[in-house]
């Protein structure tokens, strides 16, 4: 499943936010976006969704046009975790892992209770099933809309094969350990080949130990879009974060560290 992007622009509020954006994208890929705040990120990824339109250009997946798919293909399509705000609904957690599967309603309850399960033991929120969303920390429900999101894809696979995992910033508030395990679990499903996950990202050294590939957003615009190792250099992120920005890139012994004093 491919997503390809045509010299898509995007307005916001009546600013052009996204100019010119051409990429193509394949499952089978961990894909980190970055770049300053305000560079685009959450609006590419809005794009990707469906959620935001496109204003000029086309951006396509499979082949076919966003705006012709549904919003029942849409969601057996991508998931999409945005940022997300506190709670104001007064949800249960499994309600809210439920919303996942809203559009799966062929799926025997049998297999719905299992994949549930399945996710909440993954993820480490079954203890929280019963709780009220209200009831945790902005962490703590970031982590449960990223296991909401988690179990549709782990659905989508099941019914539809191919998939798209759309993450926006999801390991801010995130204390270490947890930062790895969201990252891990990408890892698993891209792992597969079947599914891609594109994840909006500040943490350069998260992006470069897990990341397959990196999309570098500058105002707006693709700065440059290639394998993380091609594209997490000293010169390309001092382009794109600034030059006061002290920032090592540690090619060796494995992979790529990038960390700033």
């Amino acid at each position: 499943m491919t997503y390809a992007l045509d010299r898509i622009c995007v307005i916001r509020d009546g600013q052009q936010v996204l100019h010119d954006i051409t990429l193509t994208l394949a499952t089978g890929a961990l894909i980190g976006v970055i770049g300053p705040n305000g560079a685009g990120k959450s609006t590419l990824l809005g794009a990707l969704a469906a959620d935001l339109p496109v204003t000029q250009g086309m951006l396509t997946l499979n082949g076919s046009s966003l705006e012709g798919l549904g919003p029942k293909r849409l969601a057996r399509s991508r998931a999409v975790m945005s940022q997300q705000a506190a709670a104001i609904f007064n949800l249960s957690v499994k309600q809210v892992l439920a919303l996942g599967l809203f559009t799966f309603d062929d799926l025997p309850q049998v297999q719905f209770q299992a994949l549930l399960q399945q996710v909440a033991q993954r993820t480490g929120i079954a203890p929280w099933l019963d709780r009220p969303m209200t009831s945790l920390s902005i962490g703590q429900q970031q982590r449960v809309h990223f296991a909401r999101a988690l179990l549709q894809t782990k659905a989508t696979t099941q019914k539809c094969a191919q998939a798209w995992l759309l993450l926006d910033e999801p390991t801010a508030n995130q204390d270490p350990a947890h930062q790895q395990s969201i990252m891990q679990a990408c890892r698993e499903l891209v792992a597969r080949g079947t599914v891609g996950v594109v994840m909006a990202i500040h943490d350069l050294s998260l992006a470069a130990q897990w990341c397959d590939e990196v999309i570098v957003l500058q105002q707006g615009a693709l700065l440059t879009h290639g394998s993380a190792q091609a594209v997490l250099t000293p010169d390309t992120l001092k382009q794109t974060f600034g030059d006061q920005l002290g920032i090592h890139v540690q090619q060796a012994p494995r992979g790529v560290i990038v960390y700033t004093p």
